[in-house]
């Protein structure tokens, strides 16, 4: 890219550039390379096997409770530690699937911060001097504080919060659908509702996102100029016009925060609805079909069915915030593509 002052309109700084739409492949495609594609491969098996673990111990929990209760019923003798090593090589399993994946993310995530820093940072401290000259420091500072942040501690974070929601949502209706294959019919089309519902959120909150990270530079921007200058500003008694300025400034930073909060609660109502439909048609299927579903089945079912509705807004608002983060990654990255002065 050229670097290129606005002077035709009387500006001596450019204006920061601000990506609309979905973050791009190349971001993501990016991210994975410092991350490590091995990695991240990895990270999709223990995910999978995680909560394979965790749907296998609801199951074992729920025949050791029907065969207890049958047991009782006929008065048998019941061994109940025969049952419990079982359950416990379940849990135990689940344990060390879950540390596994939580340390090979952290290290890895660990691994692409470090990447991204340092060739951001070179790409900066290579850039001409031109770039320094049309570029507020407040602009800098931001994408070297509040972006890195995103990028050290809560991007990792937010991927494994939306891995772990996708992960635990798919188990959950492949589980479903297995023991009630004509769940299907009712959760296909629910499903084709909540993808629309979805993508329209996501587009809305990104750009949202992206409206909260552009006008926090100007705060940056103006409190640098204003400690810079602060013996003019008071000599010339104009404090309170600063202030003024710097409160319009923050202001139209909270009506993109507070945007955002409303956009959730739009999407809370209608998840529930969709959420509560999936157990409606549960409980239906349970019902009619009671005589050839084991009585510990169907609890299992009715468990599961009341956790769709955790999982489908957690998919989604993590799923955004993870999208969100990437807003981070992608001014980080933007930096990488700077022109270069010779050595």
């Amino acid at each position: 890219k050229a670097i290129t002052s606005d002077s035709k309109k009387g500006n001596l700084m450019i204006k920061e550039d601000q990506e609309t739409g979905q973050v791009t492949g190349k971001v993501y495609w990016n991210y994975i390379k410092a991350y490590g594609v091995v990695s991240f491969f990895a990270l999709m098996v223990f995910w999978s096997a995680e909560q394979a673990i965790r749907i296998l111990t609801t199951w074992y929990l729920s025949q050791w409770t029907q065969a207890e209760v049958e047991a009782s019923a006929t008065g048998d003798p019941f061994n109940r530690y025969a049952y419990v090593g079982g359950y416990l090589g379940f849990a135990f399993g689940f344990v060390f699937l879950t540390s596994m994946r939580s340390l090979m993310n952290l290290l890895s995530a660990l691994h692409a911060s470090k990447v991204i820093h340092w060739k951001t940072l070179g790409g900066l401290v290579r850039a001409p001097v031109l770039f320094f000259d049309v570029t507020p420091v407040g602009r800098i500072l931001n994408r070297f504080s509040k972006d890195t942040d995103d990028v050290d501690f809560l991007l990792s974070m937010s991927m494994s919060e939306f891995g772990n929601s996708i992960m635990q949502l798919l188990s959950t209706l492949i589980f479903l659908a297995v023991i009630q294959p004509i769940l299907l019919a009712g959760i296909v089309p629910l499903m084709g509702v909540y993808y629309i519902m979805q993508s329209y959120y996501r587009r809305s909150y990104i750009e949202m996102q992206r409206l909260d990270a552009v006008s926090r530079s100007p705060i940056y921007s103006h409190f640098s100029e204003s400690l810079a200058g602060v013996e003019t500003i008071r000599a010339y008694r104009l404090e309170t016009a600063f202030a003024l300025s710097s409160d319009h400034k923050v202001d139209a930073n909270h009506r993109a925060y507070f945007t955002l909060k409303m956009a959730n609660e739009w999407l809370a109502m209608r998840l529930d609805i969709i959420g509560a439909s999936i157990v409606f048609l549960v409980a239906i299927l349970d019902i009619v079909r009671r005589e050839n579903i084991e009585v510990s089945l169907i609890g299992m079912m009715l468990s599961e069915a009341l956790d769709v509705t955790l999982f489908l807004k957690s998919a989604v608002t993590s799923g955004a915030l993870f999208e969100t983060r990437f807003n981070s990654v992608e001014r980080l990255t933007a930096y990488w593509d700077l022109p270069q002065e010779k050595p």
